[in-house]
């Protein structure tokens, strides 16, 4: 089965005279809230180490923000009720999901599903707030490390030897997701889930 061709692609180039822009930086992630993608994960992100967990499509670490000093909250659109979002630009921590390299056919499309939705929900206070998608060249043999940012995520990778690869930056949420809290806390009150 052959996916289908894209229909459309929007391709931003900017120069490195505006590259620490706020109000550029503002505008990408607004595109990265809607699920476009990005290749500098890098620069705005430093990954931990060591995973905070793992699932079937990859595993999720630690992300801290590199962007520094902002204040105030992303552009509305017209007409749109925004104040359930958070300002990508001053949430310090973030779980970034670091996707496998060689996903299977049906963890593709449950990738793509899981960002479609989360790009689609975007401001509902109950689910967790998509901040981008990246792609980016990695392997785990990386020996750039200049400082802890995970390896996995070369500045400058040798394209011989590396694959192209995913992540998924998502609010960071400390005390888990809805199934720990139900293994923690057992069943739900008709009255409580009505509030979720």
């Amino acid at each position: 089965v052959q996916e289908p061709a894209v229909s459309a692609v929007w391709f931003l180039c900017v120069g490195g005279a505006v590259q620490n822009s706020m109000d550029l930086q503002r505008v990408l992630f607004a595109f990265g809230r809607r699920g476009a993608l990005r290749w500098d994960l890098r620069k705005c992100y430093k990954i931990s180490r060591r995973p905070l967990g793992a699932g079937g499509c990859g595993e999720v670490f630690l992300g801290q923000s590199r962007i520094k000093g902002v204040q105030g909250a992303l552009p509305a659109e017209a007409g749109e009720d925004t104040t359930q979002e958070l300002d990508v630009l001053t949430v310090k921590q973030t779980a970034v999901k670091l996707l496998k390299k060689n996903p299977a056919r049906a963890d593709e499309a449950a990738v793509k599903s899981e960002i479609d939705f989360l790009a689609q929900s975007r401001g509902h206070p109950n689910i967790t707030a998509l901040f981008g998608v990246f792609c980016f060249w990695g392997d785990s043999d990386s020996s750039d490390n200049s400082d802890d940012s995970d390896p996995r995520v070369p500045e400058c990778p040798d394209l011989s030897t590396s694959q192209l690869r995913w992540g998924i930056v998502m609010e960071l949420c400390p005390c888990g997701d809805l199934h720990d809290f139900l293994i923690s806390n057992g069943s739900v009150s008709e009255a409580a889930c009505l509030e979720i």
